[in-house]
């Protein structure tokens, strides 16, 4: 249940999780073994176990959404920074120059250029 909305605001009153969870686990039908195919025949099955990646792709930090960089010792209240640069997905990460914002679309690199200082 919710501690905010009991009943998730169900007017006609509601069931603990725990409850719920047991139900529905009833229902769901027993496993089947697990069993080794070929990958070739294996469309419509469903995996049986976890599988891990050799390798991070891609292998750089990335937009997940269009978006701009700014410094944080540039922004004023109220204050308007100029675009003065871009990055697209494919292309080489641009920089972020003083006093403006840099647009990064969807995909494009995320790059740190510079080394905060060390206290």
């Amino acid at each position: 249940m919710n501690a905010l909305s009991p009943a998730f605001g169900c007017t006609t009153g509601g069931m603990a999780f725990d409850a719920a969870l047991e139900r529905v686990l009833a229902l769901a039908e027993i496993p089947l073994g697990a069993e080794d195919v070929a990958l070739t025949a294996s469309a419509g099955r469903v995996l049986a176990g976890t599988v891990g990646a050799r390798l991070s792709l891609p292998g750089f930090d990335q937009s997940a959404m269009d978006g701009y960089a700014v410094r944080c010792a540039d922004l004023t209240p109220g204050a308007w920074l100029p675009i003065t640069g871009r990055t697209a997905a494919g292309e080489a990460p641009g920089l972020l120059a003083d006093g403006g914002v840099h647009r990064i679309l969807t995909g494009g690199i995320v790059a740190r250029t510079s080394t905060p200082a060390i206290r």
